[in-house]
């Protein structure tokens, strides 16, 4: 995992956190599935 340090732009920090979220809502989405199944 790459650390975010604080001399970088926000916006790094948003995206970084949003396709952090994003990954793991799939990551429950396919847990679920399996379970479904």
């Amino acid at each position: 995992m790459r650390i975010v340090t604080y001399t970088e732009p926000m916006y790094i920090v948003q995206i970084t956190f949003i396709s952090l979220m994003a990954d793991l809502s799939k990551t429950l989405e396919r847990n679920n599935a399996i379970v479904l199944l």
